[in-house]
């Protein structure tokens, strides 16, 4: 069974990796608030910004780092005899159900039996690494 988790960049530029809830609209509207404190004071929720929110995709890349909706990965295919050049650098996106990597008109699924992948960044800090390659 996949994991379900997600992340978020708060204002700051800190990621928060867990789980996502929405939250009531007057905690939302916080100006400065970076988390929620229960009533024993700790920390259990972190506002976050939300066009960051990605969802794990329960996929880890080859160096064993967790990938999420908005990373940046180096797809390299080793499909045996196949015609189209399938090593993209892209983001990672969900198309009809399912995760891809994603550059301009071409794309690939995320996972292939025979490709691997390498985390190098993401859509929010590091765009450039698309658009530069």
């Amino acid at each position: 069974m996949r994991e379900i988790k997600f992340r978020g960049m708060d204002v700051d530029g800190n990621w928060h990796y867990g789980n996502l809830a929405v939250l009531p609209e007057d905690v939302r509207h916080l100006k400065k608030g970076h988390y929620i404190s229960n009533e024993a004071g700790l920390p259990f929720a972190y506002q976050v910004r939300p066009d960051t929110v990605g969802q794990y995709t329960g996929l880890n890349d080859k160096n064993g780092m967790e990938i999420y909706k908005g990373d940046i990965v180096k797809h390299e295919d080793f499909s045996i005899g196949c015609t189209v050049d399938l090593n993209i650098t892209g983001a990672v996106v969900m198309v009809d159900g399912s995760w891809c990597v994603e550059r301009g008109n071409n794309g690939d699924y995320l996972f292939t039996e025979t490709g691997t992948n390498e985390n190098i960044g993401n859509i929010y800090e590091t765009p450039e690494l698309i658009h530069g390659t």
